[in-house]
């Protein structure tokens, strides 16, 4: 998984594949003509919020920063995950058993590493040498899937099959709001925390809200322009990359269900390259395989036209109650209908 192009080549092959719009209804004429051609020739889609970032997996950002953790961080974390799951009872489809299991130790593991050559894509062996034996893992398992959508890190990329869905969630910033300390639950606290500090020292009352006044425009500043929804056309995605497309049974995942979910890997052996403390490259790196426009598109589209875009979503029923469906999202979006009809924030 070696990265053979230069920063010139990448720029170069982004600026060729990206479609920018700058009307909503433009933005979403273009993904719903791809969306159309889905039953004759299969399109995949990714929505983010920041038209810069990469297509790179959670897993990969979190090896980059800390090579340290080394390549069995991912299995690991995944036993931890399903350790934890099992403590509150609470149910991983599919069977376990078939994530994890025990293999002999013939020369799978030398020199406290794994042998990764000569066996499937789609298994890696670790060592326990705790029991004289390796671990199997397979990452096409639902278990990795289930995993990944709640936030730990893998290997898998999210994808969805509905172009709308990706649209949503390019649309939707809340989580960067939220970890910018830019929500109004964030803002909120920190006016409660100076209103109270206000009442013991004016003076440092006042050098608070200076230094948040400060961060608030860092953070402002540090949001994006544009949001984007890429697209790849699945038969070339397997038939030119060393990507692969994991498309699990909805049925055992209520919210993939709802946004029609499917994740992308990579086939290629990257522990290679985490145990010899090397970067890992973007996904980006191997869509560059593709043909731009016709295997592989990027649509952009300016965050101004945020609330434009929001209207049409809601019209196509695109929301938090459709996309991640609970009693408790049903009860959430209730409440803010009900508050914003009154304008009860403001009382």
């Amino acid at each position: 998984m070696a990265d053979s192009h230069s920063v010139t080549e990448k720029a170069a092959f982004l600026k060729c594949v990206t479609d920018p719009s700058t009307r909503a209804d433009e933005f979403i004429t273009k993904l719903s003509f791809l969306q159309d051609q889905w039953a004759s020739d299969p399109w995949i889609f990714r929505g983010q919020n920041h038209a810069e970032w990469e297509l790179i997996p959670s897993l990969f950002r979190k090896w980059n920063k800390h090579p340290e953790l080394g390549y069995e961080y991912e299995f690991r974390i995944m036993d931890n995950f399903i350790q934890n799951a099992n403590l509150i009872n609470l149910d991983i489809a599919s069977n376990t058993f078939s994530y994890v299991t025990r293999v002999r130790q013939l020369k799978l593991v030398q020199d406290n590493r794994p042998v990764l050559l000569h066996i499937p894509t789609t298994l890696r062996y670790i060592p326990d040498n705790q029991h004289g034996h390796a671990l199997q893992y397979d990452f096409t398992h639902v278990a990795f899937a289930i995993a990944q959508h709640y936030g730990i890190p893998t290997r898998l990329l999210d994808f969805t099959l509905d172009a709308m869905v990706a649209a949503f969630f390019a649309w939707d910033i809340s989580d960067r709001l939220y970890s910018l300390d830019l929500s109004h639950e964030g803002l909120g606290c920190q006016f409660e925390e100076i209103a109270e500090l206000y009442m013991e020292s004016p003076d440092e009352a006042i050098d608070a809200v200076r230094k948040h006044s400060e961060q608030y425009k860092k953070n402002r500043d540090s949001l994006p322009d544009e949001m984007a929804v890429w697209a790849l056309r699945e038969g070339a995605l397997n038939e030119k990359t060393l990507l692969m497309l994991l498309n699990h049974p909805h049925t055992e995942i209520s919210n993939l269900r709802a946004q029609k979910g499917v994740f992308v890997v990579h086939r290629g052996q990257i522990e290679l390259q985490v145990t010899e403390g090397k970067q890992l490259p973007s996904y980006t790196n191997e869509l560059m395989k593709l043909e731009p426009k016709l295997d592989i598109v990027k649509f952009t589209l300016p965050c101004s036209e945020s609330d434009a875009l929001s209207k049409i979503l809601q019209r196509k029923g695109m929301d938090y109650m459709y996309l991640k469906p609970s009693f408790a999202t049903v009860a959430e979006v209730v409440v803010r209908q009900w508050d914003e009809r009154y304008d009860i924030r403001s009382m």
